[in-house]
């Protein structure tokens, strides 16, 4: 049989190699784990203020696209100025215009 010696409360002893900065690092979840978290919160917070004011935001996104197809794609063929096939080139490049454009200025800043 071995015997168990109580120890006696005396200066903890320390260990060079350990720090608690790598306990801390060791402890947290990984990187993409957070920005992950991160992104899912910024997005719900957009979609909350998107909700809030979805007819406004969708005439907003629409009213500019639609005159630029209007004058561009109808007014100056009718004059001569452009070729009627223009409005067919047009229509691509101004949907992706207005999708590029909405998605930089339509910053949700409003609560």
């Amino acid at each position: 049989m071995s015997t168990i010696t109580p120890s006696t409360p005396s200066t903890p002893t320390t260990n060079s190699s350990f720090s608690p900065y790598e306990q801390s690092a060791a402890s947290s979840p990984p990187l993409f784990v957070v920005q992950g978290l991160a992104f899912l919160a910024i997005l719900r917070r957009d979609l909350v203020v998107a909700k809030r004011d979805f007819i406004g935001n969708l005439v907003q996104a629409m009213v500019v696209p639609g005159f630029f197809l209007f004058i561009f794609g109808r007014v100056l063929p009718q004059t001569g100025v452009a070729l009627p096939e223009y409005a067919a080139l047009l229509l691509p490049g101004m949907v992706a215009m207005s999708l590029l454009m909405t998605g930089l200025t339509r910053c949700p800043c409003r609560y």
